[in-house]
């Protein structure tokens, strides 16, 4: 599937960046405001739309899994994209921190350095079977957990939940 409704945003840091050699202070701020902007709506949407699960026709653990990807279970297209262009964002972190530390902007850098790591969980939320989001020890937990006996992990409740949903179960 092409990625063409992430091109905007590459549009806009890119453009930032041909800006941040002509204005570095002014284009640092504007590429702030945009990246904190971006993640803090997808963040207050996030918490504020979270729906009400009637706990009659859903299992504990569902009920979780429903509240927590409520977004991707929602609009899983929707949610592709809000990813992709976070991480667009997330991405040109790489860029703008040696260019601002370059250009003696320090607490801009700082700035840029932390949003690479602050949208990370919302990431994972918003694109739950993309493997580049998914912890890393996960893996090994979800295997011990297995061979314990335990619940089943997260991706295989909401797995359950988009098929009951699919099926009308529910």
């Amino acid at each position: 599937m092409s990625r063409v409704y992430t091109y905007p945003s590459i549009l806009v840091v890119l453009s930032l960046v041909v800006w941040l050699f002509y204005n570095p202070l002014l284009a640092s701020w504007v590429f702030l405001v945009i990246a904190y902007g971006v993640f803090v709506l997808l963040l207050l949407y996030d918490r504020g739309a979270k729906p009400h699960v009637d706990t009659t026709r859903w299992t504990k653990d569902e009920s979780r899994v429903i509240q927590k990807y409520h977004i991707f279970i929602r609009g899983p297209l929707t949610s592709q994209i809000a990813s992709a262009n976070l991480n667009i964002f997330r991405i040109s972190v790489l860029i703008w921190v040696p260019l601002l530390l370059w250009k003696g902007l320090l607490i801009q850098s700082a700035l840029a350095a932390l949003f690479y790591f602050l949208p990370f969980s919302l990431t994972k939320k918003l694109e739950p079977f993309n493997p580049a989001v998914k912890d890393r020890f996960q893996y090994r937990t979800d295997a011990m957990k297995q061979l314990a006996g335990d619940k089943p992990n997260e991706l295989d409740t909401l797995r359950e939940v988009l098929e009951k949903m699919r099926a009308g179960n529910h």
